[in-house]
């Protein structure tokens, strides 16, 4: 975990990458018997739950694009212009991606004009608590910091200021600077004509930063790549402007608001039906939930579970893959095992 900083450490899961990763993970086609494509449902709901399990988070937010124009599409008509669109089996999808975040207790961010990794930026910058990003989105990695770290769900490694450094040779807070020069063709970013990745490092690297490469260009060697800098100035520019994370955001401004709530086990059962989850399904807990105080009355629970502790060992041993969510709604802690 983190070093830096004060407080509970406060997650936050870029959603749309999710989303995505959900979509495009497995070739199989899952759809309901009335005809919902449900596969990236199902997939992201496995994801959420895999971070709620491996991290047992108390402060959490899922962080969501909004379909509106960004500021970024108004600085530059082409900006991510070369994707495609969201493909329509995955548009049908997102409202009960959406309801089954908030059944879980997630805190759900979204806000026009901003995309997913505006709003984190602008969570991390409001906060002194230490943070994870659960993202695999390179565009964070501006974030990692003591106090900051990024866990990539994908490959399952935490990334950490000495990662950033031993793979780019720059600390994290460097890594816009060479995506200015480079480009990135995923985002229709432009960068310098000419100039790639292994240029743009070692410029950096010398010069410190886009604006103090322009200020001492005649310093630039080879001659062809003083040219093609010169010649891509102005891309320059607007690639920078482009990459640079809004910490601005209108984003809550309480921790409390960012704490994980109780699920409301009803509401996802009746996801789950229709949803015709029948795996998830059986993984909640019993249709009625078993109050502390009422343990000792439930005949299905041994008697030899009354102590808090016990009460969450045996929920954990239980509950399938829900089982920590149902300790933290009950508000138990689990044994050292």
């Amino acid at each position: 975990m983190p070093k830096g900083g004060s407080g509970p450490v406060l997650y936050l899961i870029d959603g749309t990458s999710f989303i995505y990763r959900a979509h495009f993970a497995v070739r199989e086609y899952l759809s309901t018997s009335w005809g919902l494509p449900t596969k990236a449902i199902f997939v992201f709901t496995r994801m959420i739950l895999k971070v709620l399990r491996d991290f047992s988070p108390q402060y959490l937010a899922l962080c969501l694009d909004e379909k509106a124009p960004t500021f970024r599409h108004q600085a530059y008509e082409e900006y991510k212009a070369t994707r495609p669109p969201m493909p329509e089996d995955l548009v049908v999808q997102l409202p009960y991606i959406r309801e089954i975040a908030e059944a879980l207790g997630l805190p759900v961010l979204s806000e026009p004009g901003y995309e997913a990794d505006d709003l984190i930026a602008s969570v991390a910058s409001r906060f002194l608590n230490p943070m994870v990003i659960i993202a695999g989105d390179k565009d964070l990695l501006p974030l990692v910091s003591d106090r900051i770290y990024l866990w990539d769900p994908l490959r399952e490694k935490m990334i950490t200021p000495q990662v950033v450094e031993e793979r780019y040779g720059l600390p994290p807070e460097k890594i816009p600077e060479v995506r200015a020069l480079a480009g990135d063709a995923s985002d229709n970013i432009p960068g310098v004509k000419g100039i790639g990745e292994k240029t743009a490092l070692r410029l950096i690297q010398a010069f410190g930063s886009v604006e103090a490469l322009y200020e001492r260009l005649s310093e630039v060697t080879p001659p062809r790549v003083r040219k093609l800098l010169e010649e891509g100035r102005e891309a320059a520019r607007i690639s920078r402007q482009l990459i640079t994370l809004e910490t601005a955001a209108p984003v809550p401004e309480d921790l409390e608001s960012y704490r994980l709530r109780a699920p409301d086990w009803s509401r996802l059962r009746a996801l789950f039906r229709k949803l015709e989850f029948k795996k998830l399904l059986a993984e909640l807990p019993p249709e009625r939930e078993i109050a502390p105080e009422k343990l000792e009355q439930a005949s299905e629970i041994p008697k030899v579970v009354k102590e808090a502790p016990q009460v969450a060992f045996w929920l954990e041993k239980n509950s399938g893959l829900f089982g920590t969510l149902q300790i933290k709604a009950l508000g138990l802690a689990t044994p050292e095992k």
